[in-house]
């Protein structure tokens, strides 16, 4: 079964996440038009909080949190063709946010053009731009999922379009 949270689009493929029974990510390769199944990393098959993104070296990224701690991992190519995961950034949510220490934090979206993550903590909503870690408390009220869209207007054009974010 898909994961409810959107696809992201990365290079040419899209990912989304796989639940139920052996959690992993599905790929579709736009060129290729084919499917094929990403391992994710051993530690995250029982972290209920995360999702799929574009790392920082435009390949297939994860964010996953766990308390209040937020992890970006990356997969990399070796030698050997294989694609380990490794962790490449760990974030300490709770000293940015002012947490306490037993309180959960969980994804509510994901733009992946802005890289800004969409967060809720106890009852107040967060985004977090994961390259600055500048950090804002969203004024509305907590929601379960954030589906990010922005305006845009053609040059010469007076119409507005709205595309994700």
């Amino acid at each position: 079964m898909v994961s409810s949270q959107p696809a992201v689009l990365v290079g040419d493929s899209l990912y989304w996440i796989l639940k139920g029974g052996s959690e992993c990510i599905l790929e579709f390769d736009l060129q290729s038009e084919s499917l094929a199944f990403v391992q994710m990393p051993v530690d995250r098959i029982n972290v209920p909080c995360y999702t799929p993104m574009r790392a920082d070296d435009g390949e297939l990224g994860l964010l996953s949190v766990t308390g209040t701690t937020a992890q970006l991992w990356k997969r990399k190519a070796g030698c050997d063709g294989a694609t380990p995961w490794w962790v490449g950034r760990t974030i300490e949510l709770d000293k940015l946010l002012s947490l306490d220490s037993g309180e959960s934090t969980w994804i509510q979206g994901f733009a992946e053009d802005k890289n800004l993550v969409f967060l809720c903590a106890g009852s107040s909503n967060f985004t977090v731009q994961l390259e600055s870690l500048q950090l804002k408390k969203l004024s509305n009220p907590r929601m379960d999922r954030y589906h990010p869209f922005g305006s845009v207007y053609a040059a010469g054009n007076n119409n507005a379009f709205t595309l994700p974010v």
